[in-house]
């Protein structure tokens, strides 16, 4: 067989690893990698696609429902046996839920939370603070301080960039002040923020529910504890 004829097949029959990978990093956001890293990562979730694609298969033939074959492997090595179609398709098919549930474990940071329960890592994910802040489930309703003009936007976080481009975000119902005297300035529907990384500080302000901590008066109290 030819090396392209290979390929092509390979590309192919890797089909639900590639739309499976792609849907995956628009879920998460993409972030600058290697090309290696992102091979492995179509074949990682090939196989996941093809293997429990051959597991809902084997369970269809035990209760009698079907007598299809699984192919997959035979496919790739094997020039005579043609790729099924309909098994690339059921593949792909579960490719795209396996995507929402990947992102899923991403966003929530399901394996560095098991990770740091069993103590075998302090680290809270691969991304830097920019998406680990952005991705914070309390968030809401934000105060951005914009030093850069010297003004404050209160307003809701409706799109924000990746973490390898330039701040961008765009916020809903904002409300502007000015930042040195907290004077209200004027309202928009929606505004969009391009920055340097350094021109921007974003706050979650406190909920009515929650009370701030008085560092004073704690800070007195511990000093009466100290002096008895």
């Amino acid at each position: 067989m030819e090396i392209s004829a290979f390929l092509i097949r390979l590309i192919f029959l890797l089909l639900p690893g590639i739309i499976c990978s792609q849907l995956y990093r628009k879920l998460k956001g993409s972030l600058a990698r290697r090309d290696l890293d992102d091979y492995l990562e179509i074949i990682w979730f090939s196989l996941v696609s093809y293997l429990t694609y051959w597991a809902l298969l084997a369970f269809a033939q035990s209760s009698g429902w079907t007598n299809r074959e699984f192919t997959f492997f035979r496919s790739i090595f094997d020039e005579k046996q043609s790729p099924d179609l309909i098994e690339i398709a059921f593949a792909s098919l579960i490719g795209l839920i396996t995507a929402f549930i990947a992102a899923a474990f991403y966003s929530h940071k399901i394996i560095n939370r098991l990770g740091r329960f069993l103590r075998v890592t302090k680290r809270y994910g691969d991304e830097d603070l920019w998406n680990y802040f952005m991705n914070w489930p309390k968030i809401d309703w934000v105060i951005v301080r914009d030093h850069k003009l010297g003004l404050i936007y209160f307003g809701a976080i409706s799109v924000y960039s990746d973490s390898d481009k330039d701040r961008e975000i765009i916020l809903e119902n904002v409300q502007v002040f000015s930042n040195k005297s907290g004077t209200y300035l004027y309202t928009v529907k929606a505004m969009y923020l391009p920055r340097n990384k350094d021109d921007l500080t974003i706050e979650i302000p406190v909920e009515e529910t929650e009370k701030p901590v008085n560092l004073e008066a704690k800070e007195t109290k511990n000093a009466r504890r100290r002096k008895r």
